[in-house]
């Protein structure tokens, strides 16, 4: 048998990893950003994220972060230092609006207006076992500005994402 069929995970595939999907951005806090991501392909299957990062004297990082997948999960930590933890989450698609749900949150987002082309470089100091980490990547998108009840918010509706190796 199989070692999955004893509850080990399977191998996890090692950076850079290549992800489509759709996703929202905006601000929880001050120099706080919030993401809600449906990952529709990743090397280890589609998945729902829910990651939390912020400015430091280390440039941004990523405080947060929760995954609906295991091998999501095991490849966060163990490639880049990404603080992942396995909870529900769903991200669900009606027309032109998209409602995400982690825990007994509702995040409800209602794209508007044309959309644009985004191609952005970026980066986030992890802290990988005792060091810090550069993790680089670049997403390219087509996005929308949306709104969240009030507040201003970035709709990918479809983006290509590479995250290298960590530095």
């Amino acid at each position: 048998m199989p070692d999955s069929a004893f509850g080990s995970p399977p191998p996890i595939p090692d950076a850079p990893w290549h992800l489509r999907g759709e996703a929202v951005a905006m601000l929880a806090a001050p120099f706080t950003l919030r993401l809600l991501v449906r990952y529709t392909q990743s090397p280890v299957g589609p998945y729902d994220e829910h990651a939390l990062a912020t400015l430091t004297k280390r440039g941004p990082h990523v405080f947060q972060m929760s995954v609906n997948l295991e091998t999501s999960r095991i490849g966060g930590r163990t490639i880049w230092g990404f603080p992942k933890t396995l909870e529900s989450l769903a991200w669900v698609s009606n027309g032109s609006r998209i409602t995400f749900r982690r825990q007994s949150q509702r995040f409800h987002i209602r794209p508007f207006g044309p959309t644009f082309p985004l191609s952005l470089p970026f980066w986030t100091a992890q802290q990988k076992g005792d060091e810090w980490v550069r993790v680089p990547g670049h997403i390219k998108a087509r996005a929308r500005l949306a709104w969240r009840g009030p507040q201003l918010a970035l709709a990918l509706e479809a983006f290509d994402m590479e995250i290298k190796q960590p530095q």
